[in-house]
């Protein structure tokens, strides 16, 4: 798992200047899912469609762990390569600040606790670990409002299912 990043600094003055500054550290998550062995390590291939039962992965793996040091500021450029619906992510106890959208700045970057990035998208956030601890980044519940009959018109499911495209749990990627 990885990403290939091609830049010209010159036409990308923001993540320049975020790169190259000497107290900030950068950090790929490439994120998806992936069928798991029974040993709970990631199969290296696509899940099937209408096969949900996936663990999330984040470069790779099943909940990595990072470490970053105290006063540390993080450039993550974020790329999530699933299929599901948009991700809602966040660190637990820390301000993101989002800068850039697939490759383009934001024109007013604000501190918010989440980041919202759709499948195929990337999304390039600051974020500065302060305290010393262990914090989850976790994806957020997302539920698209599909359910009931509705499942049944549109997916041929059998009236019974009551909710056929809601991600509404909360999840540990890293």
């Amino acid at each position: 798992y990885g990403a290939f990043v091609v830049e010209d600094p010159a036409s990308n003055q923001v993540t320049a200047n975020i790169a190259a500054a000497p107290q900030v550290s950068e950090h790929f998550l490439l994120l998806s899912e992936s069928k798991t062995y029974e040993d709970g390590s990631p199969v290296n291939f696509i899940p099937i469609v209408m096969a949900f039962d996936w663990t999330h992965v984040t470069n790779g793996q099943v909940n990595p762990t990072f470490h970053f040091k105290k006063g540390e500021t993080v450039h993550f450029r974020t790329i999530n390569a699933g299929v599901e619906p948009p991700m809602i992510l966040s660190i637990e106890g820390h301000d993101l600040i989002p800068y850039a959208t697939d490759g383009f700045p934001i024109p007013s970057p604000e501190v918010t606790n989440t980041v919202h990035i759709g499948a195929g998208m990337r999304s390039e956030f600051l974020v500065k670990f302060d305290t010393p601890g262990t914090y989850r980044f976790v994806r957020g519940p997302a539920n698209d409002g599909i359910s009931g009959e509705l499942c049944s018109i549109l997916f041929g499911l059998p009236p019974e299912v009551a909710t056929c495209i809601s991600f509404d749990k909360e999840d540990t990627i890293a």
